[in-house]
């Protein structure tokens, strides 16, 4: 089969360990390269030349997929960015699919080529898949459909019910956590710091080089992390100065971590936090106040937007940074996330969750999705009434059979981030699941192809 790779910085090195085994089995390796600093060794790279200043030009507004892919472009979203290289690599990409026509294209969803050769894939009937952990259990990942978390395929395997509610009790006492949230070996302090000189080398290199467009300006960086370092300052000294009250009714909103197409892609239309808290805050009443736990790991979510709403209002509590998820879980009347891995564990675990994005976890009865932030009202009532759905036993053992059946074993991970990607036997795990796929694409091919002679035959 013609398989084509979409580069994502560090990410193109792990599947450049998977495609060469896919090559081995006799798979024809192509690839779409946006920075060429990351270029792969193997298969047919196609390098998409950075544009010239010529080149550059506004986007026609009419072409509806531009604008989504603009959307959710984390260079505009948080690094002054623009569209004006997007025709040069619309262009580009749009001919490389046509010309290669591939009967899969495998990427991620978070930079700006990948979101257009996604569009383009979609208008193309070629499948476009994400590989991406499935976050629990722990230790699998999925094949997405192009930007949603619609799995594809999938190993098909069942485990008995003893080992699901080992699991199922694992994640609600937290003696399990997610692969992206567990610490790696953390290496000597002279290599860590020769890891980050080496990624600040690479990445500084680059941007001088052309690459502009998925990597900020060095010096704008600098600022976004000197105003980020000012706002958990600000952060912490809010948080000192409120807390909860015992006689309200608590609501908790775990701000999610941004850039990340967990919110900035599957959650799009809440990307905005700030306004997401504000809208919240209108659709509730005195009596309830909402808990705001920052992310481990803040990025940009931490805004000066956000802060100037949670300042406005008493009813909008932030919690000191240390504060772990095991202490204000299961005090939370309601717990709210646009796209969160919490409303995995809380729904498990029985606790009233909303949703504000279609997330497969919405298909347990504990798990709730509203249409607007401005609808919180409803499920507070429900919670107070005490008719909020709750999962059954039966409804999470389901929930994570699914999971395991539409899954593979092993991890996806950069290397770079995480050396257990690198472990011959994860590499194994993984390229069994990819040659598994790519069976499950050609005997879909094959039915298409039958059921279009049947047709026409008949």
């Amino acid at each position: 089969m013609k398989i084509l790779y979409i580069e994502n910085r560090y990410q193109t090195h792990f599947w450049e360990e998977i495609a060469r085994r896919l090559e081995g089995d006799g798979h024809d390796i192509h690839w779409i390269v946006q920075s060429h600093a990351f270029r792969p060794k193997i298969g047919s790279v196609n390098v998409i030349p950075y544009p010239r200043n010529a080149d550059l030009g506004n986007f026609e507004t009419s072409k509806t997929y531009l604008a989504r892919v603009a959307g959710k472009d984390r260079n505009i979203n948080y690094f002054l960015g623009n569209s004006a290289h997007y025709r040069h690599y619309d262009e580009r990409i749009v001919e490389i699919l046509q010309r290669t026509r591939p009967d899969v294209v495998f990427g991620e969803s978070t930079e700006f080529h990948e979101l257009m050769a996604i569009e383009h894939c979609r208008a193309l009937n070629i499948p476009y898949l994400q590989p991406t952990t499935t976050r629990y259990p722990s230790g699998r990942f999925a094949f997405y459909e192009y930007d949603t978390q619609e799995p594809f395929a999938g190993s098909g395997e069942r485990l008995s019910d003893q080992a699901v509610d080992e699991i199922v009790d694992a994640i609600v006492g937290r003696s399990v956590l997610p692969d992206y949230m567990v610490k790696v070996q953390t290496p000597s302090r002279f290599n860590a710091l020769s890891q980050k000189l080496r990624n600040r080398w690479i990445l500084t290199t680059a941007y001088f080089s052309g690459e502009r467009f998925n990597t900020p300006h060095p010096i704008h960086k600098v600022g976004l992390q000197r105003e980020l370092a000012n706002n958990l300052r600000r952060w912490e000294k809010l948080a000192g100065q409120r807390a909860p009250r015992a006689d309200r009714f608590t609501l908790l909103y775990p701000l999610q971590m941004q850039p990340e197409a967990n919110i900035d892609v599957w959650g799009n239309e809440h990307r905005c936090q700030a306004t997401l808290l504000q809208r919240m805050l209108k659709g509730t009443d005195a009596q309830t106040q909402i808990l705001v736990k920052g992310n481990p790991k803040a990025k940009y979510e931490m805004s000066d937007a956000l802060l100037r709403i949670i300042e406005s209002s008493d009813r909008l509590i932030p919690l000191p940074l240390a504060t772990p998820m095991a202490k204000v879980f299961a005090s939370a009347s309601l717990i709210a996330t646009v796209t969160g891995t919490v409303a995995i564990e809380a729904t498990l675990a029985g606790r009233p969750v909303v949703t504000f994005a279609n997330v497969p976890w919405t298909s347990n009865p504990g798990c709730m999705r509203l249409s607007s932030p401005d609808k919180i009202a409803s499920a507070i009532e429900m919670v107070r009434s005490g008719a909020f759905p709750r999962n059954s036993a039966d409804d999470s053992r389901k929930y994570i059979q699914w999971v395991v059946a539409t899954s593979y074993q092993g991890l996806t991970t950069a290397s770079f981030h995480n050396p257990r990607s690198a472990d011959p036997v994860n590499l194994q795990r993984v390229h069994a699941g990819f040659a598994h796929v790519l069976h499950a694409i050609k005997e879909q091919k094959k039915q298409d192809f039958l059921s279009t002679v049947h047709s026409v035959g008949s």
